[in-house]
């Protein structure tokens, strides 16, 4: 990411103003979820001191995979995300802890769906089954 925009989107997120913290997670979402993302996502849920629509927008833009590919792809893709976010838990912020805590459980949640999902489309492609 550009040293410019980067700026910018911390500019942003440090009015503490939650239009304009929604404004740069926005633009956050253009990164597909990518790694680079995670250290303003977490400004943003302090700044914003926890608020609903920013956590939101924040899952969004973390949630976002961009391209896989296997047949696991999606699942593997979640399980990156859990572990990125594992370590917010110990956040001396109560707003990012918070953030952390709600985001794995809705990851996991997901993650198990993923599974059956696929474990369920493989075996009706091993029973030559489409869908």
């Amino acid at each position: 990411m550009d040293k410019t925009l980067s700026s910018e989107i911390y500019g942003l997120i440090r009015t503490g103003k939650k239009a304009k913290i929604l404004a740069a997670v926005e633009i956050l979402d253009a990164y597909q979820g990518a790694l680079i993302i995670d250290p303003f996502c977490k400004s943003a849920i302090e700044y914003s001191r926890g608020d609903k629509d920013v956590k939101s927008a924040v899952g969004r833009a973390l949630y976002q995979t961009g391209v896989v590919s296997g047949e696991y792809g999606m699942r593997d893709a979640y399980i990156n995300r859990l572990e990125r976010v594992k370590g917010w838990v110990k956040s001396t912020n109560k707003y990012i802890r918070s953030f952390s805590i709600e985001f794995s459980d809705s990851l996991n949640k997901t993650i198990k769906h993923e599974q059956k999902r696929t474990d369920e489309e493989v075996m009706r492609m091993k029973k030559g089954v489409d869908r």
